[in-house]
């Protein structure tokens, strides 16, 4: 009876035992499987990380969603640049540059608003830059703002700029060339002063002015083109552009454009000459034209003129001078020194004399004035015109009615 006890005791264990281990082994056998779309960080069912974009396989966008709802790329630009909001508080200048880069590309937006300008000195003496490149859209570049880029060789200016101020590329000494968009209307003054390397300019159709010394120290430049429109050329604009070639005539060098090679007289070519007969398509005389032609006694002038510049015949030997009809603005110490002369003649179309014109004329007592006293008094003088000359009386050639104590 015990042995069969024992027995049945021994036989449930063994069942007891083998039913543990069959559900051990079927444990075993699931672990590590998932159903189909639970959560797999490394086996995600295909197209659960495609959210707003392409069906894949067909680059095809799922109907219904924009394509254009991704971020579009960042605007191309320089590492190092800087910004500043303009006034309108709807646009941004470049206010400055502390990268390393030597080629530099002007965004044309700024956290999305556009950049219109380039401010006052924010490129000053940056001596590694070598090239820039300025989008459209930019409308100004300011005073000085490439100063000192003695290294600057490449500039893009695109066709959206209307404004260069002065000094803007002022001691750029390795600028190879420019063009000057059509828009801009005046070059400023020094704006290309002692680039000594400029060989090039493309002059922009429309500009009617040209500073003070704008061209002064371009020791390469080898030819200019005066465009149709200029009225008006700064002092010394193009002094020290020894490489330049001019157009001769009559013992003086000229400056023009195609059609009209002898625009601008810019300077004698012989001190020593005793007479001078001007080009009848001549327009303006530069400044110091014959500055100190001793020897010049007899000029010959066109009705075609309408400027005579600063100092253009300081120092001269002229006794006697008639200016044509035409002429509207005469520059400072335009005669000046001139101690021969004796007579001189101012047209009734000119409307601007600046300061001492007769400077140290000592023979000169009068002057005549082919006007009316009133048209005489609505004259722009400087404020001191006639300072240190002996002028003391205008005769007004219209009826020869002499006034005195009129300056």
């Amino acid at each position: 009876m015990k042995k069969k006890l024992f027995f049945i005791i021994a036989l449930a264990c063994c069942l007891v035992l083998a039913v543990g281990i069959l559900a051990a082994c079927n444990d075993s056998g699931t672990s590590g499987q998932q159903t189909p779309g639970a959560e797999n960080p490394g086996n995600e069912t295909p197209g659960d990380n495609n959210s707003g974009g392409e069906v894949p396989g067909t680059g095809e966008t799922p109907e219904g969603e924009d394509p254009g709802t991704t971020d579009p790329s960042p605007e191309e630009s320089t590492p190092g640049l800087e910004f500043v909001l303009n006034s309108d508080q709807s646009s941004y200048a470049v206010s400055g540059y502390t990268g390393s880069a030597t080629d530099v590309v002007i965004p044309s937006t700024h956290q999305g608003l556009p950049v219109t300008n380039i401010g006052y000195s924010a490129f000053y003496n940056c001596d590694t830059l070598t090239s820039v490149i300025i989008p459209n859209g930019v409308t100004s570049i300011g005073v000085g703002a490439f100063f000192g880029c003695d290294c600057l060789t490449f500039i893009t200016i695109p066709e959206s700029v209307t404004n260069i101020s002065a000094y803007a590329f002022s001691g750029c000494s390795s600028l190879l060339n420019v063009t000057i968009p059509t828009g801009v209307t005046s070059i400023e003054d020094y704006t290309f002063y002692n680039c000594d390397s400029l060989k090039d300019v493309n002059m922009g159709s429309k500009v009617t002015s040209i500073g003070d010394a704008t061209f002064s120290g371009c020791n390469s430049l080898r030819s200019f083109v005066i465009p149709v429109g200029v009225a008006s050329i700064g002092s010394e604009a193009f002094s020290g552009c020894n490489s330049l070639t001019y157009n001769e005539y009559a013992g003086a060098n000229y400056l023009g454009s195609e059609s009209n090679p002898y625009m601008i007289l810019i300077k004698a070519n012989d001190k020593d000459n005793r007479a001078c007969v001007i080009n009848k398509q001549t327009r303006l005389i530069h400044s110091s034209a014959f500055s100190q032609c001793t020897n010049l006694t007899t000029i010959i002038i066109p009705d075609s003129l309408t400027s005579i510049g600063s100092h253009a015949f300081e120092g001269c030997g002229l006794t006697s001078i008639t200016i044509p009809d035409g002429v509207t603005s005469i520059g400072d110490m335009a005669f000046a020194y001139c101690r021969d002369l004796t007579s001189i003649t101012i047209p009734d179309s000119v409307t601007s004399i600046d300061d001492y014109i007769f400077s140290n004329c000592t023979a000169l007592t009068y002057v005549t004035f082919e006007g009316t006293v009133v048209e005489w008094d609505t004259i722009k003088k400087g404020g001191g015109w006639n300072n240190r000359s002996s002028v003391m009386e205008v005769v007004f050639g219209w009826d020869g009615e002499i006034v005195s104590g009129i300056m």
